[in-house]
């Protein structure tokens, strides 16, 4: 069980990052043969995302050992993961993190 509202809130927050996440991927400005179609409610990167929980939370291993478990050396993931880390996209994640828990805590003190 979750604590105080505050918590709550920030909880909400990296849910919502990560729909948007995918959201975008499914609008995107041009039409991408690879992507699945907007109507399908269990997109890719959704069943993605929750396959990597479920991982996460099933070993209770560490993310990055989990990354470092599924990504081959010279591999389609590494390959992916390495054009997200050129792109600045941990940095990116973690200023959406801190925004929204700085928010939290602006709202919770209202």
């Amino acid at each position: 069980m979750l604590g105080p509202k505050s918590e709550r809130l920030r909880a909400g927050g990296g849910k919502a990052v990560m729909l948007t996440e995918s959201y975008m991927s499914h609008n995107p400005v041009e039409s991408h043969p690879l992507r699945p179609p907007q109507e399908c409610p269990q997109s890719m990167e959704l069943l993605q995302v929750l396959g990597a929980a479920s991982m996460a939370v099933n070993t209770g291993k560490h993310p990055g050992q989990l990354k470092d478990d599924v990504a081959s050396p010279g591999g389609t993931t590494i390959a992916g993961i390495h054009e997200l880390e050129k792109a600045g996209f941990r940095g990116i994640l973690m200023n959406a993190v801190v925004a929204a828990s700085n928010r939290s805590r602006e709202l919770s003190n209202k």
